[in-house]
């Protein structure tokens, strides 16, 4: 285990660019400037030279962009690059006023070893696939918004319950924080209707195949709608990802649920 703060700085709209160099392969930096609302502005890093000096690997960093009333969650920005890529760039439009915060992350450095990160994303793949059994198996007998009234109504309390336990919790409620929950609670509700409406006649397995696009839908969305560079490597991932949903269905007839749609016991009760 390696423990090590943050390197942390400041740098000044339309100023010379600043030199930052890291202490420690893995080490996180945040890096603050000022800005106001409408203000137009554009996050360059340039020079990386962010690298374990192991040919074998390509190491990747991550560099988020925060607003100052959520300075540590949403990201208003965010662009991913590799040993391969000298500079990388956020074109924003500010939001607010106040002290904004960049934040790299060069994680592809890290030396091995399981954290926490590694263990939360192993937690939310077993849960997430306990979610996709589970609904195939209550699905064909229950009304899809009686379950999804269960989940999401479970989702809330247990989110409620942990997160004091893993971060300071604020919300600051203007106009882009209130169309950002309600574009998800849309999409949410909406999502995993159809995944019950769905889960009726689609077996668990072909559901868990179907939601491993999850990742490359996001990849291409961000893509097209925000502009974000996606390195050669990356697209490879994708027509990998791509590839592999696809190969368990070639010659294969077995996809459907036990029970059908059509012969489903449905319940009567408003």
């Amino acid at each position: 285990m390696v423990l090590s703060t943050d390197l942390s700085g400041t740098v000044v709209v339309d100023a010379p660019a600043t030199p930052f160099t890291f202490a420690r392969a893995g080490q996180n930096a945040r890096i603050n400037f000022s800005g106001t609302a409408g203000q137009l502005v554009r996050v360059v890093v340039s020079g990386n030279a962010l690298d374990d000096g192991n040919t074998a690997t390509v190491n990747n960093t991550q560099m988020l962009v925060f607003k100052p009333s959520s300075p540590n969650t949403g990201a208003i920005g965010s662009v991913g690059f590799n040993t391969g890529i000298s500079s990388a760039t956020i074109n924003l439009t500010l939001p607010e006023t106040g002290s904004y915060a960049i934040t790299i992350k060069p994680s592809g450095l890290d030396s091995g070893g399981l954290n926490l990160g590694d263990i939360l994303t192993l937690g939310c793949a077993l849960l997430f696939a306990f979610q996709i059994v589970a609904a195939g198996h209550f699905a064909p007998t229950a009304r899809p918004e009686r379950l999804l009234a269960l989940e999401l109504t479970a989702t809330g309390v247990l989110s409620a319950l942990v997160s004091p336990l893993i971060e300071t919790p604020h919300l600051v409620l203007n106009a882009g924080t209130v169309a950002a929950i309600g574009f998800l609670s849309v999409t949410a509700t909406v999502t995993f209707y159809l995944q019950l409406g769905a889960q009726r006649v689609v077996s668990p397995a072909l559901t868990a195949i179907i939601f491993t696009l999850e990742a490359l839908a996001a990849a291409i969305t961000s893509w097209i709608a925000l502009g974000e560079t996606l390195t050669a490597g990356q697209w490879v991932g994708g027509v990998l990802i791509l590839i592999g949903a696809v190969l368990p269905f070639v010659g294969v007839g077995g996809w459907r649920a036990t029970s059908s749609y059509s012969s489903a016991k449905l319940e009567s009760e408003p």
